[in-house]
């Protein structure tokens, strides 16, 4: 399961948004945690300790809006349902874009790779939290020590389910 808006820390309540562009090749879906990599948007992995945060959309330059398609060759308009291929010369020709949310102050709710509470402190407010992969935290690696860790805890979902956590960003790509 992918991460879900979950609030913000402030009153302001606005995304702060970057658009990149999405690396060649890369399967983009909304809500994935993404770093920029040489300069384009790739997805996060288990080594991703500076996230630049979170899809807030797939955009594509030539329309100037969403995708009608999963962006895969012969796919029927209307296909999108938030997963979008980009082709192999999406950074020097077809350029489709992520909208990021790059904000630490907005909240996610995320289902953890395991069950929160498994590992000491991964249900609570206050521990740590690294990734397993673009949509998944790494429950077993909770901890009060924040370093190699991307997310914050403030503790689990008491609203969607109390199989997911709420998480923040807590070291940023661009605001370390």
């Amino acid at each position: 399961m992918a991460f879900i808006k979950a609030g913000q820390l402030t009153s302001l309540g606005a995304p702060v948004l970057r658009k990149e562009v999405i690396a060649n090749s890369v399967a983009m879906t909304a809500e994935a945690g993404v770093a920029v990599v040489s300069g384009f948007a790739a997805l996060a992995t288990s080594t991703t300790y500076f996230p630049a945060g979170h899809v807030d959309a797939i955009t594509d330059p030539a329309t100037q809006s969403g995708p009608i398609t999963t962006g895969v060759a012969g796919s029927t308009p209307g296909s999108f349902l938030g997963n979008f291929t980009v082709t192999s010369t999406n950074q020097t020709v077809a350029l489709v874009a992520a909208n990021i949310d790059i904000s630490k102050y907005t909240l996610y709710s995320n289902k953890l790779s395991a069950a929160p509470g498994t590992t000491t402190g991964s249900n609570l407010t206050g521990y740590y939290l690294a990734y397993t992969n673009s949509t998944t935290l790494n429950e077993s690696m909770a901890s009060t020590s924040s370093t190699s860790t991307a997310y914050v805890t403030w503790g689990t979902d008491p609203i969607r389910s109390s199989t997911n956590t709420i998480v923040s960003i807590y070291t940023s790509q661009f605001f370390n």
